[in-house]
């Protein structure tokens, strides 16, 4: 597993969710190793406000796509937020499993 996604925690997730919603985030917000990754990919652009720089996200769409392959086995951000969040009693092993586990899974 890359190390990267070990270090993805709810935490980001959840920035990264408000970032979706067509919100900017401060630099200082994000982890430095996710900036970077998303900036190589052309996913987010810095916005400079004085000395302060914030990110905002260049497609939406294609920002839910990388995120649902690369860091939440194909499940949508909202998705994996809550289940990884255990505020979700009723959710069993079984449905993480469906959730979670066939990350090949193509929707059409």
């Amino acid at each position: 597993m890359d190390i990267n996604k070990k270090r993805f925690t709810i935490s980001i997730a959840k920035k990264l969710l408000y970032m979706l919603e067509g919100r900017t985030l401060p630099s200082s917000s994000l982890p430095r190793w996710i900036v970077d990754e998303f900036r190589i990919e052309g996913l987010i652009t810095g916005i400079t406000s004085g000395s302060r720089i914030s990110y905002r996200l260049t497609d939406s769409v294609a920002f839910s796509r990388y995120i649902s392959d690369n860091y939440t086995s194909g499940t949508s951000l909202e998705r994996w937020i809550e289940i990884f969040s255990g505020d979700n009693k009723d959710l069993q092993r079984s449905t993480l499993v469906q959730e979670t586990g066939d990350s090949k899974t193509v929707k059409l």
